[in-house]
């Protein structure tokens, strides 16, 4: 007689469950997920102890804004020097100052008309060089001095021969150093350009910035026109404002109570550097350009 074995229950005693295979597949499963859990942990662990001195320099280090804010320009100090060195002068004065670093331009009375007297003379140079760039003229041209070409005033073709040649260049030089009225003439007549009789310092200090960005003629020219016009015979009036050695390329204009001045200042941050005048006395004028150069020189070589 065959007896099945069953298994015997006690009282408070739960039966023991039998564990299939599947179960058995299960633990296994288990004890990778806990081994993996482990090893994950583990090497965190090892990478924060490495970590953490550069992780917490990053927290506590001060952050640093890339894109802050422009600072606001502000010239008012320098506009009101000069409006306290010219409020008992005669006459009236205008300035314009262009910075070429930051683009910035600030200015007094810029915006006003005032007479252009010599100032006239800087479009007309300008259009001889555009012309020979556009193939137009030679300026190793040859022009034969006529005495009716003759013009009283700045310069001094009005006293050379008649009959003396002169190549367009040295016309334009004449009228770069010299403000020279006779080469001034000519060269109107060969260029036909229309002079100014009327100018703004914003317009005037507009003709110097295009001059020196290359934006009227080539660098080969721009190079020397600017050389015309530094070390001219009238160096009385910016150049005098800045400390020796600066370099000044300028263009005065002068009329019976005109006494201008207009041109870059090559100062570490280069500028241009318009005063035009009208209505005032030489003595007082030719007494307040330096001073009025000085003040915006020692604000624009003092700014950041």
């Amino acid at each position: 007689m065959v007896f099945k074995a069953e298994q015997q229950h006690f009282p408070g005693v739960k039966p023991i469950k039998k564990r299939d295979k599947k179960d058995r597949r299960g633990d296994g499963r288990k004890a990778i997920v806990a081994l993996f859990t482990i090893t994950v942990l583990a090497s965190a662990l090892f990478y924060l102890q490495a970590e953490a001195p550069r992780i917490w320099e990053k927290i506590t280090a001060p952050r640093v804004i890339s894109r802050l804010p422009k600072e606001h320009f502000d010239p008012s100090p320098v506009l009101d020097q000069i409006r306290d060195l010219t409020q008992d002068l005669s006459g009236t004065y205008g300035v314009y100052v262009y910075r070429f670093q930051d683009r910035e331009d600030y200015g007094l009375d810029e915006r006003k008309v005032f007479p252009a007297a010599s100032l006239n003379k800087l479009p007309v140079m300008i259009a001889a060089y555009q012309l020979a760039e556009q193939g137009k003229i030679n300026l190793e041209t040859e022009y034969v001095l006529k005495e009716t070409d003759k013009v009283q005033g700045a310069g001094v073709l009005q006293s050379k021969p008649a009959g003396t040649k002169y190549t367009y260049h040295q016309l334009i030089e004449y009228m770069a150093q010299y403000s020279d009225n006779t080469a001034f003439k000519v060269m109107r007549q060969v260029t036909e350009e229309t002079t100014l009789d009327q100018a703004t310092p914003e317009e005037i200090g507009i003709l110097f910035k295009k001059l020196y960005e290359g934006e009227s003629i080539n660098q080969e020219h721009r190079d020397e026109l600017l050389q015309f016009l530094t070390n001219t015979g009238f160096e009385d009036r910016i150049p005098k404002g800045v400390p020796e050695g600066a370099r000044v390329a300028h263009k005065i204009g002068t009329l019976p109570g005109v006494y201008s001045d207009a041109g870059i200042i090559f100062a570490e941050k280069p500028f241009v550097l318009v005063i035009m005048t009208k209505d005032t006395r030489e003595v007082e004028a030719l007494e307040v350009l330096p001073k009025i150069t000085r003040a915006v020189w020692e604000f624009e070589t003092a700014s950041p």
